[in-house]
């Protein structure tokens, strides 16, 4: 079973996206426990956690974007739909790592299909993969990789946290890993991970770590269109 919040200020939205999500679970068969509040303070007073939140952005008192911190700082693998008509507000969502954003009003297969992305995204977040490193043998959650930098023999698997040196290639990793919407080749030498990317620029790719945003000029001039437009895919976006 999958823990969903709802929070917006307004009654009537948090009453559509219980039904709609009521929907969803009839359509998919997930098993959905629904927390629904129209104020973001209640939730941080409760105490709540969830795998799955979706987060109005403009709200009296406690924002979105202050609620969604406090989720994440209960659960670092909290997905937050960001759930705003106001498109301004986008840029900051991006800095809090949000997984989508949803615009208003809520379009009902839009909102499927980023569902079951999440849905998906928690059940890949325990993955792990072998690295062999100086001797040892460490297991990486893939949701931990910011990039991974080729070498002229082998590779540098970076983390969050650490550093690991390996004799595979980026390429070998990417077919390992096997999230090709996820781990996407910024320059012909580094394979990024989106998950943990929150912008993307000429002068480099821009990751949410523990201590904050870190740029890296890790982005090619012949592949930054191509970057741009799967990190645009990979957020939800639609033309």
């Amino acid at each position: 079973m999958f823990e969903i919040l709802i929070c917006d200020d307004d009654r009537a939205v948090t009453d559509e996206l219980r039904g709609l999500l009521g929907e969803y679970a009839g359509r998919t068969g997930e098993a959905l426990h629904i927390t629904a509040l129209t104020s973001a303070g209640d939730a941080i007073d409760g105490n709540l956690s969830c795998d799955i939140a979706i987060v109005d952005i403009e709200m009296p008192g406690t924002d979105g974007l202050q609620l969604t911190e406090y989720l994440q700082a209960k659960n670092a693998d909290v997905l937050v739909l960001v759930l705003t008509s106001y498109m301004k507000y986008l840029d900051s969502a991006m800095r809090v790592n949000v997984f989508r954003y949803l615009s208003k009003p809520v379009e009902k297969e839009r909102l499927f299909r980023n569902l079951s992305e999440a849905v998906a995204r928690c059940r890949e977040l325990g993955r792990t993969v072998a690295v062999k490193s100086g001797g040892e043998i460490v297991r990486v959650r893939t949701n931990d990789i910011l990039y991974i930098e080729n070498l002229k023999s082998g590779s540098v698997v970076v983390t969050k946290t650490a550093r690991y040196q390996t004799s595979k290639k980026p390429e070998e990793w990417r077919r390992e890993i096997g999230l090709p919407d996820r781990f996407v080749f910024s320059h012909k030498s580094f394979l990024v991970n989106l998950q943990n990317v929150t912008r993307i620029g000429r002068g480099g790719v821009v990751f949410l770590t523990p201590e904050g945003e870190k740029s890296f000029p890790i982005v090619s001039q012949r592949r930054f269109r191509a970057l741009r437009e799967a990190f645009f895919a990979f957020l939800g976006g639609s033309r």
